[in-house]
Protein backbone atom coordinates (compact mmCIF):
# COMPACT_ATOMS: atom_id res chain seq x y z
CA UNK A 1 0.00 0.00 0.00
CA UNK A 2 1.36 3.42 -1.29
CA UNK A 3 2.01 5.73 1.27
CA UNK A 4 -0.02 9.51 1.37
CA UNK A 5 2.22 12.28 0.74
CA UNK A 6 1.05 15.96 1.89
CA UNK A 7 1.10 18.30 -0.62
CA UNK A 8 1.86 21.31 1.94
CA UNK A 9 4.96 19.92 4.40
CA UNK A 10 5.33 21.12 7.96
CA UNK A 11 7.29 24.20 7.93
CA UNK A 12 10.22 23.97 10.25
CA UNK A 13 11.28 27.88 10.23
CA UNK A 14 10.39 31.55 9.72
CA UNK A 15 10.49 32.90 6.44
CA UNK A 16 12.75 35.70 5.99
CA UNK A 17 10.29 37.95 5.73
CA UNK A 18 8.90 37.07 9.16
CA UNK A 19 12.88 37.50 10.78
CA UNK A 20 12.83 40.74 9.33
CA UNK A 21 9.07 41.66 11.05
CA UNK A 22 10.11 40.30 14.42
CA UNK A 23 13.36 42.52 14.42
CA UNK A 24 11.51 45.60 13.48
CA UNK A 25 8.87 45.05 16.37
CA UNK A 26 11.91 44.78 18.22
CA UNK A 27 13.34 47.64 17.71
CA UNK A 28 10.72 49.93 18.32
CA UNK A 29 9.51 48.22 21.58
CA UNK A 30 13.79 48.91 22.54
CA UNK A 31 13.30 52.79 21.07
CA UNK A 32 9.71 52.99 23.33
CA UNK A 33 11.00 51.71 26.26
CA UNK A 34 14.61 53.14 26.18
CA UNK A 35 13.40 56.89 27.27
CA UNK A 36 11.71 55.31 29.94
CA UNK A 37 15.24 53.39 31.26
CA UNK A 38 16.76 56.53 31.04
CA UNK A 39 14.30 58.74 32.56
CA UNK A 40 14.28 56.21 34.96
CA UNK A 41 18.23 56.02 35.64
CA UNK A 42 18.05 59.70 36.21
CA UNK A 43 15.10 59.90 38.43
CA UNK A 44 17.15 57.55 40.68
CA UNK A 45 20.22 59.89 40.40
CA UNK A 46 18.67 62.94 40.93
CA UNK A 47 17.27 61.14 44.33
CA UNK A 48 20.84 60.31 44.86
CA UNK A 49 21.96 64.03 44.54
CA UNK A 50 19.02 65.16 46.80
CA UNK A 51 20.10 62.81 49.62
CA UNK A 52 23.81 63.78 49.50
CA UNK A 53 22.56 67.69 49.91
CA UNK A 54 20.27 66.37 52.88
CA UNK A 55 23.63 64.42 54.25
CA UNK A 56 25.71 67.79 54.17
CA UNK A 57 22.76 69.66 55.70
CA UNK A 58 22.95 67.30 58.99
CA UNK A 59 26.51 67.62 58.48
CA UNK A 60 26.44 71.39 58.69
CA UNK A 61 23.96 71.35 61.64
CA UNK A 62 26.23 68.97 63.74
CA UNK A 63 29.63 71.19 63.07
CA UNK A 64 27.32 74.17 64.97
CA UNK A 65 25.80 71.64 67.17
CA UNK A 66 29.54 70.91 68.22
CA UNK A 67 31.07 74.40 67.81
CA UNK A 68 28.20 76.77 67.99
CA UNK A 69 28.94 78.01 64.75
CA UNK A 70 29.03 76.76 61.10
CA UNK A 71 31.96 75.50 59.35
CA UNK A 72 33.72 78.52 57.54
CA UNK A 73 33.87 78.75 53.39
CA UNK A 74 37.65 78.94 54.24
CA UNK A 75 40.31 80.76 56.10
CA UNK A 76 43.09 82.81 54.19
CA UNK A 77 45.79 80.78 56.49
CA UNK A 78 45.19 77.45 54.90
CA UNK A 79 42.78 78.06 52.20
CA UNK A 80 40.71 75.25 52.92
CA UNK A 81 37.13 74.63 52.23
CA UNK A 82 34.04 73.99 54.02
CA UNK A 83 33.94 70.70 52.49
CA UNK A 84 37.38 69.48 54.72
CA UNK A 85 35.67 71.04 57.81
CA UNK A 86 33.08 69.16 57.34
CA UNK A 87 34.28 65.50 56.84
CA UNK A 88 34.18 64.77 60.47
CA UNK A 89 30.39 64.98 60.42
CA UNK A 90 30.03 62.93 56.86
CA UNK A 91 31.60 59.82 58.63
CA UNK A 92 35.11 60.57 57.27
CA UNK A 93 36.73 61.73 60.47
CA UNK A 94 40.03 59.22 59.29
CA UNK A 95 40.28 61.46 56.07
CA UNK A 96 40.06 65.04 58.30
CA UNK A 97 42.41 63.82 60.41
CA UNK A 98 45.33 63.81 57.13
CA UNK A 99 44.94 67.11 56.88
CA UNK A 100 47.35 68.95 57.89
CA UNK A 101 45.70 72.83 58.80
CA UNK A 102 49.06 74.58 58.75
CA UNK A 103 49.24 74.24 55.03
CA UNK A 104 47.30 75.39 52.19
CA UNK A 105 44.89 73.13 50.02
CA UNK A 106 47.65 72.34 47.36
CA UNK A 107 50.60 72.16 49.00
CA UNK A 108 52.20 68.67 50.26
CA UNK A 109 49.55 66.10 51.54
CA UNK A 110 46.39 67.97 51.84
CA UNK A 111 47.26 68.29 47.63
CA UNK A 112 47.81 64.19 47.26
CA UNK A 113 43.82 64.03 49.60
CA UNK A 114 42.18 65.78 46.93
CA UNK A 115 43.14 62.22 44.88
CA UNK A 116 40.62 60.42 47.07
CA UNK A 117 37.17 60.36 46.06
CA UNK A 118 34.29 62.04 48.93
CA UNK A 119 31.11 60.33 47.40
CA UNK A 120 29.10 62.67 49.21
CA UNK A 121 30.47 65.59 47.45
CA UNK A 122 29.63 64.33 43.82
CA UNK A 123 26.26 64.04 42.09
CA UNK A 124 25.94 61.34 40.21
CA UNK A 125 24.58 62.97 37.08
CA UNK A 126 27.92 64.54 36.88
CA UNK A 127 29.63 63.45 33.75
CA UNK A 128 33.39 63.74 35.28
CA UNK A 129 34.13 64.01 38.83
CA UNK A 130 37.91 64.64 38.17
CA UNK A 131 38.83 68.70 37.93
CA UNK A 132 39.90 70.10 34.61
CA UNK A 133 43.75 69.25 34.47
CA UNK A 134 43.87 72.24 31.77
CA UNK A 135 42.92 74.42 34.72
CA UNK A 136 44.63 73.40 37.50
CA UNK A 137 47.86 73.38 39.56
CA UNK A 138 46.02 71.10 41.62
CA UNK A 139 46.45 67.73 38.84
CA UNK A 140 48.70 64.91 40.30
CA UNK A 141 51.34 63.32 37.40
CA UNK A 142 49.45 64.83 35.00
CA UNK A 143 45.87 63.48 36.51
CA UNK A 144 42.97 65.66 37.60
CA UNK A 145 41.97 65.42 41.96
CA UNK A 146 38.15 65.10 42.27
CA UNK A 147 36.11 67.81 42.74
CA UNK A 148 32.84 68.66 44.66
CA UNK A 149 29.54 68.97 42.96
CA UNK A 150 27.82 71.01 45.95
CA UNK A 151 28.90 74.47 46.79
CA UNK A 152 28.35 77.30 49.22
CA UNK A 153 26.07 80.40 48.62
CA UNK A 154 28.33 83.57 49.97
CA UNK A 155 25.24 85.64 48.68
CA UNK A 156 23.04 87.33 45.97
CA UNK A 157 24.99 89.99 43.97
CA UNK A 158 22.30 92.57 42.31
CA UNK A 159 19.48 94.50 43.91
CA UNK A 160 16.78 93.48 46.87
CA UNK A 161 13.68 93.44 45.72
CA UNK A 162 12.05 94.46 48.85
CA UNK A 163 14.42 97.55 49.29
CA UNK A 164 15.85 98.42 45.62
CA UNK A 165 18.76 98.81 47.26
CA UNK A 166 21.86 96.72 46.60
CA UNK A 167 23.08 93.89 48.20
CA UNK A 168 26.49 94.38 50.01
CA UNK A 169 29.17 93.30 48.06
CA UNK A 170 32.71 93.80 47.82
CA UNK A 171 34.45 94.03 44.42
CA UNK A 172 38.00 92.94 44.78
CA UNK A 173 40.46 91.19 42.49
CA UNK A 174 39.25 90.35 38.77
CA UNK A 175 37.06 87.36 39.41
CA UNK A 176 34.00 89.18 40.75
CA UNK A 177 34.12 90.33 44.09
CA UNK A 178 32.38 88.79 47.04
CA UNK A 179 28.68 88.92 48.27
CA UNK A 180 28.43 89.53 52.38
CA UNK A 181 25.42 88.57 52.75
CA UNK A 182 25.02 84.30 52.49
CA UNK A 183 25.14 81.85 54.36
CA UNK A 184 28.88 81.51 53.69
CA UNK A 185 31.38 84.50 54.35
CA UNK A 186 34.79 85.16 53.76
CA UNK A 187 37.40 84.35 56.49
CA UNK A 188 34.52 84.12 58.68
CA UNK A 189 31.88 81.50 60.39
CA UNK A 190 27.84 82.09 60.89
CA UNK A 191 25.75 81.02 63.28
CA UNK A 192 22.05 80.81 63.54
CA UNK A 193 21.11 83.76 64.88
CA UNK A 194 22.84 85.49 62.05
CA UNK A 195 19.95 83.92 59.44
CA UNK A 196 17.74 86.56 60.25
CA UNK A 197 15.42 85.86 57.32
CA UNK A 198 14.76 82.47 58.57
CA UNK A 199 16.50 79.10 57.91
CA UNK A 200 13.57 78.03 55.65
CA UNK A 201 13.90 81.19 53.62
CA UNK A 202 17.41 81.18 52.91
CA UNK A 203 20.42 78.77 50.59
CA UNK A 204 22.67 76.87 52.53
CA UNK A 205 24.47 75.51 49.39
CA UNK A 206 23.85 74.54 45.61
CA UNK A 207 24.66 72.51 42.97
CA UNK A 208 27.03 73.27 40.02
CA UNK A 209 27.26 70.21 38.55
CA UNK A 210 27.17 70.79 34.96
CA UNK A 211 29.67 69.93 32.11
CA UNK A 212 30.31 71.49 28.54
CA UNK A 213 28.94 74.86 27.49
CA UNK A 214 29.99 76.26 25.00
CA UNK A 215 33.27 74.43 24.83
CA UNK A 216 33.89 75.40 28.15
CA UNK A 217 33.53 72.90 31.57
CA UNK A 218 32.46 74.62 34.94
CA UNK A 219 35.94 74.90 35.99
CA UNK A 220 35.57 72.19 38.40
CA UNK A 221 38.97 72.36 41.01
CA UNK A 222 39.80 70.07 43.75
CA UNK A 223 36.73 69.61 46.25
CA UNK A 224 39.27 70.26 49.42
CA UNK A 225 39.80 74.05 47.77
CA UNK A 226 38.50 77.19 49.12
CA UNK A 227 39.44 80.82 48.77
CA UNK A 228 41.98 83.03 48.40
CA UNK A 229 41.76 86.48 49.81
CA UNK A 230 40.34 89.18 47.79
CA UNK A 231 40.86 86.97 44.71
CA UNK A 232 38.25 83.82 43.92
CA UNK A 233 36.05 81.64 45.93
CA UNK A 234 36.56 78.12 45.65
CA UNK A 235 34.37 76.25 47.63
CA UNK A 236 31.84 79.36 47.70
CA UNK A 237 29.82 81.00 44.98
CA UNK A 238 27.90 84.47 44.17
CA UNK A 239 24.47 84.04 43.04
CA UNK A 240 24.69 86.72 40.09
CA UNK A 241 23.58 84.56 37.27
CA UNK A 242 19.99 82.61 36.58
CA UNK A 243 20.49 78.65 37.11
CA UNK A 244 22.07 77.20 34.28
CA UNK A 245 23.25 80.35 32.68
CA UNK A 246 25.88 80.20 30.37
CA UNK A 247 29.54 80.25 31.28
CA UNK A 248 31.30 83.29 32.88
CA UNK A 249 34.67 84.53 32.82
CA UNK A 250 34.35 85.87 36.41
CA UNK A 251 34.67 82.64 38.25
CA UNK A 252 33.13 83.65 41.70
CA UNK A 253 30.02 84.50 39.57
CA UNK A 254 29.42 81.06 38.06
CA UNK A 255 26.32 80.20 37.95
CA UNK A 256 24.10 77.37 39.74
CA UNK A 257 23.14 74.73 37.46
CA UNK A 258 23.29 70.66 37.49
CA UNK A 259 23.01 68.11 34.41
CA UNK A 260 19.60 67.16 35.74
CA UNK A 261 16.99 67.95 33.32
CA UNK A 262 15.13 71.64 33.86
CA UNK A 263 17.09 72.95 37.26
CA UNK A 264 19.01 71.86 39.99
CA UNK A 265 19.04 70.92 43.73
CA UNK A 266 19.60 73.57 46.75
CA UNK A 267 20.12 73.09 50.23
CA UNK A 268 18.39 75.85 52.92
CA UNK A 269 19.75 76.39 56.31
CA UNK A 270 17.21 74.13 57.40
CA UNK A 271 18.77 71.30 55.85
CA UNK A 272 16.19 70.70 53.73
CA UNK A 273 16.47 70.55 49.88
CA UNK A 274 14.57 71.42 47.18
CA UNK A 275 14.34 71.56 43.36
CA UNK A 276 14.58 74.70 41.05
CA UNK A 277 13.94 74.99 37.66
CA UNK A 278 15.72 76.99 35.21
CA UNK A 279 12.90 79.41 34.96
CA UNK A 280 12.78 80.44 38.59
CA UNK A 281 12.55 84.21 38.87
CA UNK A 282 16.00 85.46 39.78
CA UNK A 283 13.98 88.18 42.31
CA UNK A 284 13.49 85.00 44.19
CA UNK A 285 17.09 83.94 43.95
CA UNK A 286 18.25 86.75 45.34
CA UNK A 287 15.79 86.83 47.86
CA UNK A 288 16.99 83.11 49.02
CA UNK A 289 20.38 83.60 48.73
CA UNK A 290 20.51 86.40 51.48
CA UNK A 291 20.44 85.62 55.29
CA UNK A 292 19.49 89.23 56.18
CA UNK A 293 17.94 91.14 53.61
CA UNK A 294 14.45 91.50 54.91
CA UNK A 295 12.65 89.86 51.65
CA UNK A 296 9.44 87.38 52.20
CA UNK A 297 9.86 85.72 49.18
CA UNK A 298 11.67 82.40 48.91
CA UNK A 299 12.31 80.35 45.95
CA UNK A 300 10.83 77.10 45.96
Amino acid sequence: MKKMHSRHPSRLGFTLVELLVVIAIIGVMVGLLLPAVQAAREAARRMTCSNNLKQIGIAVHNYHDTFRMFPPSSFNANRLAWTVHTLPFIEQQSLFEQFNMNLFYNAGTNNVLGMTRVNTYICPSIKSPVSSIANGGEAINGVGTFTTSYYGVMGPQGINPATTTAYPFTVVGIHGGFALDGFFKQNAQSRFADILDGTSNTFMIGEISWDDRRGVRSRYRTWSRGHQQNEWTAGVKNVAQQINSDFTALFNNMSFGSNHPGGCHFLLADASVNFLSNSTDFGLLLSASSASGGEVQIAR
